[in-house]
């Protein structure tokens, strides 16, 4: 088995962090030609949509989507609904307790599957928010980027400067 290394990052990405590693662009990467916000899908919920609408925007003016991310951003979307529909529920249960444990007709304890199912929704929602460039974490590795998708390179002639 070959050494595996990261992932190859898409092209307007390495643009917007100032291709740090210097290689050489794919110059015949695809790339999608329409970069207008998609609607949102039929299937998504009330939450769900509510969460496309809110962070379509943002992501589109940083350059980072288009409607081939119409998949991952529903996914993301659909797992922020689960997450939140999941904490409104353990909010309606009075007894903390109750609340995140469960008792086997057998008298044994266990963790909720309620909270089980907001944990893992909770986990899914942070991993689809890290491919869109939602977090902290991957927006820090994009470098500052203003509206329009176009990185600023705090690094930019550094480099040939002594040239």
């Amino acid at each position: 088995m070959g050494k595996r290394g990261p992932k190859p990052q898409p092209t307007n990405i390495l643009l917007l962090k100032g291709n740090p590693g210097k290689r050489p662009l794919n110059d015949i990467e695809p790339m999608p030609p329409d970069t207008s916000i998609p609607d949102p899908p039929s299937f998504l919920d009330k939450y769900a949509k509510e969460e496309w609408f809110e962070v379509c925007n943002s992501l589109h003016a940083m350059g980072t989507l288009t409607k081939i991310d119409k998949a991952v951003l529903a996914a993301y979307c659909d797992s922020y609904s689960l997450w939140r529909r999941c904490n409104e529920q353990l909010q309606k249960i009075k007894d903390p307790l109750k609340a995140i444990t469960d008792t086997s007709s057998g008298g044994n304890s266990y963790h909720s599957v309620l909270v089980g199912t907001a944990n893992t929704a909770k986990r899914e929602t942070i991993q689809y928010a890290d491919k869109l460039g939602m977090s902290a974490g991957a927006r820090r590795s994009l470098g500052r980027v203003s509206e329009g998708g176009k990185g600023k390179d705090k690094w930019r002639g550094l480099l040939n400067a002594g040239k």
